[in-house]
């Protein structure tokens, strides 16, 4: 009836192509799936009732760098009077 030639090797290749084609789509519905199902289950916790702030301490870095800075005001006020000095 039709006169076709089948090439073995070129169906076999198709049919891998095929089959590793629904391996990788299966893979990303499953993917798809998962994230989805994972996302209804998993939510945000619901936001408490504030409480008072929690005080922070004022330790040894801040007072250094308040040092510091105070330092350096009082060498650029030291250095604009000696230019007005001179």
């Amino acid at each position: 009836m039709f006169n076709v030639k089948w090439n073995h090797k070129f169906n076999i290749q198709h049919l891998a192509l095929y089959i590793t084609l629904m391996k990788t789509s299966l893979l990303i519905l499953a993917a798809i799936a998962l994230v989805l199902i994972l996302t209804s289950i998993v939510m945000a916790q619901p936001p408490g009732l504030p409480s008072s702030p929690d005080q922070a301490p004022i330790d040894g870095g801040l007072g250094f760098l308040a040092a510091a800075g105070g330092a350096y005001a009082i060498k650029k006020i030291r250095d604009k009077k000696a230019v007005d000095d001179i």
